[in-house]
């Protein structure tokens, strides 16, 4: 008994000592929890079903109802709030909004984020049901949305179905093939008469064209055959806007007619008595097909004011989607560059805010904009997200000056400037933001002359370590001036990105585009790979497009260097008016069919930039620093999980 009572003392011992040493080596973990007391969060629920004002994990609220929860407790806030998002589809019937009275308060943020492997997806899209089939040899469905819904957009099982078109589309990524016109008479193109001739009302018909940088959606008014031609007249206002410049082989599509209905994937509106036609691609069943159509032009809206900022909001993991926009239905498409110039909305849109957050979000399937920060926003944060599938610009950057409510800053004879008066006294909207590790791809889906990035007149914006491709225009867009004049633009800094397979349909753009002159210390645009910057297929017309591109009479101000560029239509061009402008090209390396589309103006001498040890590779024998410069560009590892992502519209 008395050896038995031992090794139990023993063994007692030992346990008491292991669980003496458990304690003090997890020691450093309790202190840490006990540290980061302050730093705990308050953690309420909502899922796409939720309701009330519990909003605990079992009996989570909605939408609005959480964020009316977190209302009441943000001024007492002592550490961070965090909403998470229980996975599925939260259809929005008006734009969900949040204000200062939203923001985080005393240091902390209010934090909305996905529930851990769930996704959440706030939709304004309506899902159309109902279908039934119409045609039977053209295997045509119909069903009837009503008169109020309109759309331009479409998504048939998650995938942007196209509009019926002539020629029809084959290619995913240029959206080709065009037609071309024969001549072009002020604004009565010439066209072959076989693509209009079985048109019974043209007038809700859409001419697309393609001159050089722009892209015009003209409705059409009336068409006149004679012979194998047919001349076409326009609606007004559009018809009385005419193109800066004037490319006679224009490349074209004629969108929006029942009679363009003969393809798989196609659909037609017809927004007089709301039938919605629909051809299902093969293997699709139309008694299980999901179908949505946008009907809200902006999802989520985040507005401060000039004396009172949003602020200290964070987003994650959320899949914002679905949006629309109407206007060319009323007055056609007619920006002047980069989607800008008209009142587009965005699906997520930002104003008079502050250290706002986006990380980790999916933007997809906009019939506008994807993400849209204006009016006067600084030190915000968009890092690690996706945006892909949009109609016009992915990420936009202060774009107030196009809004109507500024015409008194507008041009009296080019409405979509800045007057030389309004520059004068004109701040910029964009201050110190972040646009850090995004993949950005595949902008312009309906709108060509749109861009990855576009940002007006930034002050101290970092665009870096992004990876963006496949688009119709530039990549990157910085600047809005076509005059020799003091701009708010200033100190920006474009480095470490990945910009390839751009400029696909229109030229007169580049992987990196900067507009006008820079003020303060200037732009630095360093250490980006830029490759493909072309139009494979030929739909861009022979006018400047390259890896590196300054433009307007005003530009300066801007240093290029340590860039890789290759395989563009050239690696450099200048286009400034400047005399003796402050613009270097130096230490850049590349490998193009030629180093300059133009330096400088013309025949004016004294208007080209500065070039110092820029080299020439071929045959791919790419100098060490070079591939460091092309391995290193792009995304982090952190985010690195981002560039394979796959969407249904691009598998």
């Amino acid at each position: 008994m008395i050896g038995k009572n031992k090794n139990r003392v023993k063994v007692g011992v030992l346990i008491f000592f292991l669980i003496l040493i458990t304690f003090i080596g997890q020691g450093w973990a309790i202190g840490q929890v006990d540290k980061n007391l302050s730093k705990a969060q308050t953690i309420f629920y909502a899922s796409p079903l939720g309701r009330g004002d519990i909003c605990s994990k079992e009996h989570p609220g909605s939408l609005t109802s959480v964020r009316d929860k977190v209302r009441k407790i943000t001024p007492s806030m002592n550490c961070d709030i965090q909403i998470n998002l229980k996975g599925g589809t939260y259809l929005i019937n008006s734009a969900f909004q949040l204000g200062p009275e939203d923001s985080g308060k005393n240091g902390y943020s209010v934090v909305w984020q996905a529930c851990p492997g769930e996704v959440p997806e706030l939709s304004g899209g309506k899902v159309i049901k109902g279908w039934s089939l119409f045609d039977k040899g053209k295997n045509i469905w119909k069903t009837n949305v009503g008169s109020s819904l309109h759309f331009r957009q479409l998504y048939v099982n998650g995938v942007r179905a196209v509009r019926a078109r002539i020629p029809n589309m084959e290619c995913n990524l240029d959206k080709g093939p065009y037609a071309r016109i024969y001549s072009w008479n002020n604004i009565h193109p010439v066209i072959s008469a076989s693509l209009v001739t079985n048109l019974k009302n043209s007038r809700k018909v859409e001419f697309c064209v393609n001159h050089y940088w722009q892209h015009f959606r003209y409705r059409i008014d009336s068409i006149f055959i004679k012979g194998d031609s047919a001349k076409l007249s326009f609606r007004l206002p559009e018809a009385g806007i005419e193109h800066s410049c004037i490319d006679n082989n224009a490349p074209f599509f004629i969108e929006n007619a029942y009679e363009l209905l003969d393809k798989e994937g196609e659909w037609f509106l017809n927004s007089e008595n709301g039938n919605l036609f629909y051809i299902p691609v093969k293997g699709e069943n139309m008694s299980k097909v999901q179908i949505i159509a946008p009907a809200l032009e902006t999802v989520m809206r985040i507005d401060g004011s000039s004396s009172e900022k949003v602020h200290h909001i964070q987003f994650r993991g959320i899949t914002f989607e679905h949006s629309s926009w109407t206007t060319p239905d009323e007055r056609g498409y007619t920006a002047a560059q980069a989607a800008i110039g008209m009142d587009i909305p965005g699906m997520v849109e930002v104003s008079n805010a502050n250290h706002i957050l986006f990380e980790r979000n999916i933007f997809k399937h906009a019939g506008g904009f994807g993400l849209v920060f204006s009016s006067y926003s600084d030190h915000n944060c968009i890092t690690g997200n996706v945006i892909t599938d949009i109609s016009a610009n992915g990420i936009v950057m202060d774009p107030m000056f196009s809004k109507t409510k500024y015409e008194n800053v507008r041009d009296s004879v080019y409405s979509w400037m800045v007057s030389e008066n309004g520059m004068k006294t004109f701040k910029a909207s964009s201050s110190y933001d972040v646009i850090k590790n995004n993949l950005v791809e595949y902008c312009g889906r309906d709108y060509n002359d749109a861009v990855g990035i576009y940002a007006s007149f930034p002050d101290h914006l970092l665009i870096e370590r992004n990876e963006i491709r496949n688009l119709t225009y530039s990549g990157i867009s910085i600047g809005w001036s076509w005059r020799n004049e003091i701009t708010p633009h200033r100190d920006d800094e474009v480095s470490h990105n990945k910009i390839h397979d751009v400029c696909l349909t229109n030229c007169d753009g580049g992987a990196i585009y900067i507009l006008g002159k820079v003020s303060g210390n200037g732009t630095r645009v360093h250490h980006n790979y830029t490759y493909n910057v072309n139009s494979p297929n030929g739909w861009a017309s022979s006018w400047p497009m390259a890896g590196l591109y300054c433009d307007g009479p005003g530009s300066t101000n801007v240093l290029f260097d340590y860039n890789v560029v290759n395989n563009c239509r050239a690696a450099f061009q200048n286009g400034t008016h400047t005399n003796n402008p402050n613009l270097e090209f130096n230490n850049n390396y590349w490998q193009c069919l030629k180093q300059w589309s133009g330096n400088g103006a013309g025949d004016e001498a004294n208007t080209k930039a500065k070039e110092s040890g820029n080299i020439h590779v071929t045959e791919n024998n790419w100098p060490e620093e070079a591939r460091t410069i092309m391995t290193k560009a792009g995304i982090e590892a952190e985010y690195q999980d981002i560039v394979g992502f796959k969407d249904k519209n691009h598998n």
